[in-house]
């Protein structure tokens, strides 16, 4: 993909090719997000193609993809334009995925924004037939191969018994493997079968499966088949709920909390004893999940999002028919009064001039967005009066009252940036269930919104809005309160501890607010988003015990005594996952994201005086409860911790600790000692801890370590029960000494240890031949710690990436041992360069980087290996001369300078012939190479 060999500036393609379900989409999804790639390419896009290869929705297409912004044009010519002015001079990896066209003169259109301009331009295709990579005039076609029978039978085994031993059911072993044969090695389909037998653990099942007819039906096409058994075998009411999703096109993002109140619209959730309708609806998403009928695509702190395989798209369509119907920017099908779900992304006919007869059998329209606005239609549409769901986006018009005729509507989402404020007509929606409204604009809310007794989801987005109307508070039924990002909130409705039904409460991105009156009578609710000032103690959400997820406690510092703390009632939270804990309310900015759900501030108190044993009887108030994932204590008082911080037995889920800034703590220990075994500890921060002096406890299967800034700390034990440590980072402690028996049993992948004098006996006996990181491709970091322990570089024939700082360092490494597989070695913060002869044997070394070494002077051809791809010197300011050597000059592709205000001399450099990359920068006294003809001297100040 980087290569220029053969490319060069323009386009090149680069065909997958191969049968659906092949792996063809995974395979452009491992290259587009390798973090080489990202690094290499300017912009990155991807776009599904599918059937219609309309150039201008595809040039639109690229154009958001690569800024992530929404594009109002629409003709193909400023479509084109603007693309070009986007890519020019830059690298573009565009990927083109699920691509069928056959036709040479749509490919010619275009790719007219990617010719003759100065521009790297490599495109990923995934395709089905060899005759569309032809067209696209590839430079590469790669088929992926199939799947073995033994690999085949290792994914089936994953999907199907779901970590369970096969041998312990050795008939459907058998039945399995005969099953396997006939996916043909293609993953998708041996994925699919997999995740179906899965929920049928029958040998009856697994034989009829099978003996399935499907299999013949579908025999050029297994993907299908298997596709097709799934369908047939799937629970009934799952069904309905798949086949709404092919209302959606291709490559669409789902998000499951959405998805879902629009299949309760539609009355797809069958009812089950007590539980809610979003409870149910939601175990039936992570049934298709499981599956296999969706993919994971994204996990937000928020929201995690998914999207539908194009081939499973394709069933559920072909199920579907016309039923369910996807326009982007064309007409309606053949037949719309046999529409039932209607999705319009773009300005098409529907919107121009729709008819109501036409679609008077309408359930759903949705979603207008990211395309030219809609101003126009609105009066027709709202009389498709059977509609239950109905989606507007980007309105520029008002809406009419006439909206209140719709009396089947049971999801109302309206995004509009113009709408100033919603028909009172609105509150006429009884059968209401889910109202949306992001209207940046809109400054208030019809008074009668209370009569909306069956609404369970108000979701409000609002920079105008300051009050809800009182009646909010007669919405019984209310299970989701979305405020987020209203700025301009000044408090919620006196009577919100009436929504006793109310689960999820969001007011982040609002101003900090006081908690509401009676909001301890929502015993009920699981997530409570936002900032929330806190007078009179915490006792106010004692009562709350179903929170889940994340809370933040901020200026314990403020707490008189501990009775508040009780009052809480932290350890009877059984759902929450991640706690914080702060003394500071201050500090918060340091780690507060927008994914932490609940943030309450105490009201600050200069009266309360700084006192240890107050502060240790607090912290052991708060205990959390057992199934806590994550701690962070932050500028705790007291000089020791309760015992419940280091006791698995209390924290038996704990995966991280976080302390930082307890500066009174003198010791530490991270388990008790008869139940090391049970600490679930995965990774320990502990960080400017001054006083503390001893750290013991450490638990075997922790896997991240990392102390920094303890002045006083002097012992670390436990290093020898660390057989599961990847990461070590030890900075800034210049009393810690380990003993010398004290060994890890292996050493890290990754380990940086900065200004800990006390461990150079430690690390001498660890020996540097230990820290093996080329294994994993990681890097060694050495700094002034390290200046004795260079025994032992010798056995480091693996490490592949190497980084040196200060002058000790390299001097010692350069005196005595060399990595003969070295690839790239960074130099910084070296006063010179004696003139060894290590260098030049590194004979792999394809990068050299020498960075902020004052005192070089010369850089001398012997210095540099003959294999360098590329040279980086920056930022030396007494380098005079660089010689490059005839053999230097026949390999470099890259050479940059930088930052070299004495540089007069680059011997050797006209004679590089197309450097992949040059770039003289700050080098204002380096003189420009001229043939023998020419006389002149020209000083350049700037040159890439």
């Amino acid at each position: 993909m980087r290569s220029s060999e053969g490319m060069g500036n323009g386009i090149s393609v680069i065909s997958i090719v191969g049968k659906g379900g092949l792996g063809k989409t995974t395979i452009a999804q491992l290259v587009y997000n390798d973090s080489k790639v990202k690094e290499y390419f300017d912009l990155t896009g991807w776009v599904c193609v599918s059937d219609d290869f309309d150039v201008p929705r595809l040039t639109k297409a690229i154009i958001e993809s690569i800024t992530e912004k929404s594009c109002n044009l629409t003709e193909i010519s400023p479509l084109q334009n603007s693309l070009k002015k986007k890519v020019e001079g830059r690298k573009l990896l565009l990927v083109l995925d699920d691509v069928w066209n056959e036709q040479q003169s749509l490919w010619e259109t275009f790719r007219i924004p990617f010719v003759g301009a100065e521009t790297v331009v490599r495109i990923i295709v995934t395709c089905r037939n060899d005759s569309v990579a032809k067209i696209m005039q590839t430079v590469l076609p790669y088929h992926p191969g199939y799947l073995s029978e033994d690999e085949s039978w290792s994914l089936f085994k994953h999907y199907a018994f779901a970590g369970r031993d096969p041998e312990e059911q050795p008939h459907l072993a058998d039945t399995g493997k005969q099953i396997v044969k006939k996916c043909s090695g293609l993953p998708l389909a041996v994925k699919t079968i997999g995740s179906l037998l899965r929920h049928e653990m029958d040998e009856d099942c697994w034989m009829e499966v099978l003996q399935s007819d499907l299999w013949e039906l579908d025999k050029n096409n297994e993907t299908l088949a298997s596709l097709r058994l799934s369908y047939n075998r799937m629970p009934a009411h799952l069904k309905p709920c798949f086949v709404y999703c092919s209302m959606f096109p291709k490559d669409y993002v789902f998000r499951k909390d959405v998805l879902v109140r629009l299949w309760m619209a539609q009355g797809y959730i069958p009812p089950r004893g007590r539980k809610t309708m979003e409870d149910i609806g939601d175990e039936c998403f992570n049934d298709l999940l499981t599956r296999s009928f969706f993919d994971l695509h994204r996990d937000y702190l928020r929201h995690t999002t998914f999207k539908m395989h194009d081939m499973i798209h394709d069933l559920a369509k072909s199920i579907a028919g016309n039923e369910c119907y996807a326009i982007v920017d064309k007409k309606l099908p053949g037949s719309p009064d046999k529409v039932r779900h209607l999705y319009v992304q773009g300005v098409g006919e529907l919107v121009k001039s729709p008819s109501p007869h036409n679609l008077r059998a309408l359930r759903t329209l949705s979603r207008m967005e990211h395309y030219a606005p809609v101003s126009i239609g609105i009066q027709e549409m709202i009389q498709f009066s059977l509609l239950r769901c109905l989606e507007f986006c980007w309105l520029e018009v008002e809406i009419p009252d006439l909206l209140g005729n719709l009396k089947h509507l049971r999801y109302l989402h309206i995004a509009s940036h113009w709408m100033k404020k919603l028909p009172e007509s609105v509150c006429l929606l009884y059968h209401l269930q889910t109202l949306i409204l992001d209207c940046g604009a809109l400054a208030k809310l019809p008074d009668g919104l209370g009569n909306l007794i069956n609404l369970r989801c108000l979701n409000l987005s609002s920079d105008c809005i300051k009050r809800l109307p009182e009646s909010v508070r007669q919405l019984r039924n209310l299970q989701s309160l979305d405020l987020h990002w209203c700025k301009e909130l000044k408090e919620l409705p006196s009577g919100i501890g009436s929504l006793t039904n109310l689960r999820h409460l969001d007011i982040m991105g609002t101003q900090s607010l006081c908690l509401p009156a009676g909001i301890e009578k929502l015993t009920n609710l699981q997530r409570l988003r936002g900032r929330y000032k806190v007078q009179g103690g915490m006792g106010v959400l004692e009562d709350l015990v179903n929170l889940q997820g994340d809370l933040c406690i901020a200026g314990l510092g403020n707490l008189v005594g501990t009775e508040d703390a009780k009052d809480f009632g932290l350890e009877y939270k059984h759902k929450l996952e991640r706690l914080h804990l702060f003394w500071d309310a201050g500090r918060t900015d340091d780690w507060i994201y927008d994914g932490l759900n609940l943030e309450v501030f105490l009201e600050e108190n200069k009266d309360v005086p700084a006192d240890e044993k107050r502060e240790e009887a607090l912290l052991e108030c708060l205990q959390p409860p057992t199934n806590l994932k994550e701690l962070v204590i932050d500028g705790y008082g007291g000089s020791k911790f309760p015992e419940w911080v280091g006791n698995p037995l209390s924290l038996a889920s704990l995966r991280e600790i976080h302390i930082f800034g307890c500066e009174n703590v003198r010791f530490l220990s991270l388990h008790m000692h008869a139940s090391i075994s049970k600490s679930m500890l995965e990774r320990v921060s502990i960080e400017y801890c001054r006083r503390l002096q001893s750290i013991g406890g450490l638990p075997s299967k922790l896997q991240n370590l990392h102390i920094e800034g303890c002045q006083q700390l002097t012992s670390l034990s436990g290093m020898q029960n660390l057989a599961s440590l990847t990461r070590l980072a030890i900075k800034d402690c210049p009393k810690l000494q380990i003993m010398v028996e004290d060994q890890l049993p292996s050493m890290p992948d990754w380990v940086h240890i900065i200004d800990c004098p006390g461990l150079l006996n430690w690390c001498e006996i660890q020996k540097i031949n230990c820290i093996q990181v080329a294994s994993s491709g990681n890097k060694l970091t050495i700094s002034n710690t390290w200046e004795k322990i260079m025994h032992g570089f010798d056995d480091l024939t693996s490490v592949k990436h190497k980084q040196f700082s200060t002058t000790n360092s390299w001097r010692l490494f350069a005196k005595t041992y060399i990595m003969s597989i070295l690839e790239e070695l960074t130099i910084w913060g070296c006063t010179h360069i004696p003139p060894i002869h290590c260098l030049p044997e590194l004979t792999y070394l394809r990068s050299l980087v020498i960075k902020d070494c004052p005192g070089i002077q010369v850089v001398t051809d012997e210095l540099l290996p003959r294999t360098l791809n590329s040279l980086v010197v920056d930022s030396c300011e007494d380098l005079r001369c660089l010689q490059l050597a005839q053999q230097n000059r026949d390999a470099l592709k890259e050479l940059q300078i930088v930052n070299c205000p004495k540089l007069t001399m680059v011997e050797g450099l006209k004679c590089i012939f197309f450097p992949k990359s040059l770039r003289l920068e700050q080098c204002p006294q380096l003189l420009l190479p001229h043939s023998e003809e020419e006389e002149r001297k020209e000083t350049i100040d700037d040159m890439e």
